[in-house]
């Protein structure tokens, strides 16, 4: 269970390749472009950017496509493949034809040169959505001098990669999107030498769904398995709480059965559908959840996901063996979720009872207390936007990011990203910037600065040390995180530390409460990982529903 996702390994017993032969072979002269040769196919650089010096190769396989029997599976390794491909087939599409791109600089494919750290961007989207092909790495590579490679992946989302319940658990793989992020960082493990890139200075990068994917790696299978990476930023780190396994997490799973026409049968039915049946029940699925949450989401399994991350770092199950860690998030994190989205106190209740289940009676009843009615006397919240934003940021987007600076203190820098609306996704366009898109020759200069941080903790494990000496506006030395100071600030017109009220401790030592109440009331607490709780939930069998898979 512990051990690599899968191996990438020679396919033809007769005709091997040794590895002497791998690597990059170099063109005699232009325009050809320079060719990868792994052992299961040899893939042409897709473009040169020449005013950069970039090469870009798209789509290498990692894994074979997960259709048919692949579905809800382990990846497998990619059918050796004669021919010199470029990378030019097919968009990407929920089901995750599982490709990858490399944005590699051209000094680092010439002999003798140094290794270059490796940064591997997992993209967000509410693990319901999205692509590689929307993030381009030659942005960061540019503000880091060429001295970093970047890897864009794609991996399973939706119903395709993040179906679970205790169903599947037992005919399938739950959480498979995970295991597809594991296969890429194991590859990067395997063959990012042969373009140059260090394999011992990895740094995964991710927002949204991507962020909280890095955090599922840090805490995988209670701490015990090495991520395969070095450093980490997350930004915006959000995802479901999900804990019951036969209850609420199943249900989806026999939802989805329902709307395959494959109610009553096993996950084979779904294996040899069509394509267009299993999206169009992902479509519906994906609708059907209350306003403003999404389904699936990564859940409770009971091996990968032990319990719920949080919950993970509060009971010491993680892997603590990383250099260091950037978290940041925006200012308006909720607001483009939130806003009109819960009109009346029955519609928020609703959003509170898809994150706490039916048999936590008393905790449903303490989260109610806890974000009162706005027409209640006295309440903190003055309409239903106000109440539904604080649950949102407590619950999805926040207390994470606290959690993992008090599990990682003194190796975490804390950011909060507060230019323009400051909407969850705003710090996209900067993260990437490539010296088009802004507006202003002053919002470039900022933009640059801000990578400039990033881009220095990648390549020396501190965010200070190559960030940028621009004047206009200076960037400012970054300590690391203290309790809520040391926040690094990022606004129109510069940097500043401040103290940091987004995520205050008495909100986010609450949601740790549902948290560990809930998981212990389902009886789905893993060996060694019980969390006390405030909120007076006892059970005598607090593993009494927790398995593991076999």
């Amino acid at each position: 269970m512990l051990a690599t996702v899968f191996a990438l390994v020679c396919f033809l017993a007769t005709s091997c390749l040794a590895d002497t032969a791998l690597g990059v072979e170099l063109a005699s002269k232009a325009p050809i472009l320079p060719t990868l040769k792994l052992p299961y196919g040899t893939w042409r650089a897709a473009s040169y950017n020449a005013s950069n010096d970039i090469y870009t190769f798209k789509n290498i396989r990692f894994a074979a496509p997960p259709v048919g029997n692949l579905r809800w599976a382990k990846p497998a390794p990619p059918a050796h493949n004669a021919t010199i491909q470029d990378g030019s087939y097919g968009n990407s599409c929920p089901q995750g034809l599982v490709p990858r791109h490399l944005y590699v600089p051209g000094s680092a494919l010439k002999k003798n040169s140094k290794s270059l750290p490796v940064v591997v961007w997992t993209f967000g989207g509410a693990f319901v959505m999205g692509s590689k092909d929307a993030y381009d790495g030659t942005g960061p590579i540019v503000e880091s001098g060429n001295e970093m490679i970047f890897v864009t992946y794609n991996y399973r989302v939706g119903s395709f990669g993040f179906l679970a319940g205790t169903t599947m658990e037992q005919q399938g793989l739950p959480n498979a999107g995970l295991y597809d992020q594991r296969a890429v960082f194991q590859w990067v493990q395997d063959y990012i030498h042969l373009v140059g890139g260090d394999r011992t200075q990895v740094t995964a990068w991710g927002e949204s769904a991507g962020a909280s994917s890095i955090l599922m790696h840090i805490t995988a299978f209670g701490g015990k398995q090495d991520p395969l990476f070095h450093k980490a930023i997350l930004q915006s780190i959000a995802s479901e709480f999900l804990p019951d396994r036969r209850g609420e997490v199943e249900g989806f799973y026999q939802k989805y059965l329902t709307l395959t026409n494959c109610s009553g049968q096993s996950l084979q039915c779904l294996r040899s559908a069509s394509f267009d049946t299993l999206q169009a029940a992902n479509n519906e699925l994906i609708a059907d959840a209350p306003t403003p949450v999404f389904q699936p989401n990564p859940a409770s399994d009971g091996s990968w996901i032990r319990q719920m991350p949080a919950l993970e770092l509060a009971s010491g199950n993680y892997w603590k063996n990383l250099s260091g860690l950037i978290l940041s998030h925006t200012a308006h994190e909720a607001e483009i979720f939130a806003i009109g989205a819960i009109t009346s106190d029955a519609g928020f209740v609703n959003l509170t009872n898809f994150n706490v289940p039916s048999y936590a009676s008393s905790v449903r009843k303490a989260v109610g207390e806890y974000y009162p009615s706005p027409n209640s006397v006295g309440g903190p919240f003055a309409t239903q936007d106000a109440r539904t934003i604080q649950f949102l940021d407590d619950t999805i987007f926040l207390c994470n990011y606290r959690y993992l600076n008090a599990a990682f203190k003194g190796k975490t820098w804390s950011m909060q990203y507060n230019i323009g609306t400051a909407y969850h996704g705003s710090d996209i366009t900067p993260t990437f910037f490539d010296g088009t898109g802004a507006i202003t020759t002053e919002q470039a200069t900022l933009y640059r600065d801000y990578q400039s941080y990033f881009d220095s903790f990648t390549l020396t494990d501190d965010p200070n040390t190559r960030r940028s000496d621009a004047k206009a506006p200076p960037t400012i030395y970054w300590p690391e995180q203290l309790n809520v100071s040391n926040v690094l600030n990022v606004t129109d017109t510069g940097f500043e530390l401040i103290t940091d009220q987004e995520s205050l401790k008495n909100r986010c030592d609450f949601f740790l409460n549902v948290q560990a109440a809930v998981t212990l009331a389902g009886g789905y607490v893993p060996p060694g990982g019980e969390v006390p709780n405030t909120l007076g939930v006892t059970n005598s069998k607090p593993r009494g529903n927790y398995t593991t898979p076999s």
